[in-house]
């Protein structure tokens, strides 16, 4: 009997541990959370991936308006996205005098509305929240890309956004931003 139970709790700690190390991506939002019922700030700043976007947003006075009610898409570029912009670009764009630079880089990644796959494999050219188009490539059912980035996970639907999670930080065709 005793045989048993420690059987049992070893095979339940052999499939905890398997799935705590391989069933989710290290950039996805956790999938034991009721992202539903959390703004898609809060699901952002949950996950260490996804601090420098958090800080960015932070910055740039964006946290507020995505803590309130909406409908959003949101391209959310991991840590390692950012990591592979030119040398300085980050500390730049965190300057005071940098913060409209930086809301338009951030704006470019948020849509305002919901994206439908299915509409997105027709017409793929979508107004972003900074005024800019930018060219999303959709299966019909998934989103695969936007501009240079690829989609990587999603979506999560938080209670005021759908979000995807990017490899790559998409830049807006303004002009201004190094290596661009």
């Amino acid at each position: 009997m005793l045989f048993k139970k420690l059987s049992t709790i070893c095979i339940g700690l052999m499939a905890l541990t398997a799935c705590v190390t391989g069933c989710q991506d290290e950039t996805s939002i956790d999938p034991h959370v009721d992202s539903s019922v959390r703004s898609v700030y809060t699901v952002l700043e949950s996950n260490p991936n996804y601090s420098t976007l958090v800080q960015l947003l932070d910055d740039a006075k964006l946290n507020d308006p995505l803590h309130m009610p909406g409908n959003y898409t949101i391209f959310a570029p991991t840590n390692d996205a950012f990591n592979k912009l030119p040398a300085g670009t980050i500390d730049m764009l965190e300057q005071p005098d940098e913060r409209e630079k930086l809301r338009n880089l951030l704006w470019y990644h948020i849509t305002i509305y919901n994206l439908d796959p299915g509409y997105l494999q027709k017409y793929p050219v979508v107004k972003m929240g900074n005024e800019d188009n930018a060219y999303i490539v959709s299966d019909g059912s998934k989103l695969i890309s936007i501009d240079n980035a690829n989609v990587v996970w999603g979506p999560i639907v938080t209670r005021n956004a759908t979000v995807y999670g990017i490899d790559e930080v998409i830049i807006p065709q303004s002009p201004g931003y190094p290596g661009y």
